[in-house]
């Protein structure tokens, strides 16, 4: 027979793993509902947590919103997978992570682009709603494409333009502007 504080233990195991899957259940809801990611680069971003944001209407009625970065929204993908198996109902879950992934994909790619120099790609922001989340995979192929295809641009200019060689493209781009 268990021991009193052993009950005790496992009552207040119990009672934290509930409160953070309540907390994560709601959160992800409101994500759901009102989330909104936003790729964006400037002149000075260097590393992809710059690059990605979740923007979160926290009261619709006040226009409150709450900002996400990249290590919250990993916290947030942590909480989710460690609470997935304990909810009845998971499509938001499994459609959160999904876009999630995705989401950071573009974001790697976005800032790929950004730092070899696209001017497209320069200053820019790009917006996807949580709401009815859609396949990113056509948008990943694109900026894939895109990558490729502008480092082999990059890499030919180098090569007929060999005294370029000694400068960054953000070096260039500047010399450029």
């Amino acid at each position: 027979h268990p021991r009193e504080s052993e009950i005790a233990f496992w009552k207040e195991i119990q009672l934290s793993h509930t409160s953070i899957g309540g907390k994560t259940i709601s959160r992800l809801k409101q994500i759901m509902q009102y989330g909104k990611f936003k790729l964006t680069t400037t002149m000075d971003t260097r590393i992809v947590e710059d690059v990605l944001k979740l923007y979160v209407t926290s009261n619709p009625l006040a226009n409150t919103e709450s900002v996400y970065n990249l290590d919250e929204l990993r916290d947030i993908q942590s909480n989710i997978v460690l609470i997935t198996p304990f909810m009845h109902e998971d499509k938001d879950s499994s459609k959160f992570l999904a876009h999630l992934q995705d989401i950071i994909t573009l974001a790697n790619l976005v800032l790929q682009l950004h730092c070899c120099g696209n001017a497209f790609f320069m200053d820019r922001t790009l917006e996807y709603t949580c709401q009815n989340v859609v396949s990113l995979k056509e948008d990943i192929n694109f900026l894939r494409t895109l990558s490729q295809e502008w480092n082999e641009e990059i890499l030919q200019a180098r090569k007929e333009n060999y005294y370029l060689n000694y400068y960054t493209n953000s070096q260039i781009l500047t010399i450029r502007i």
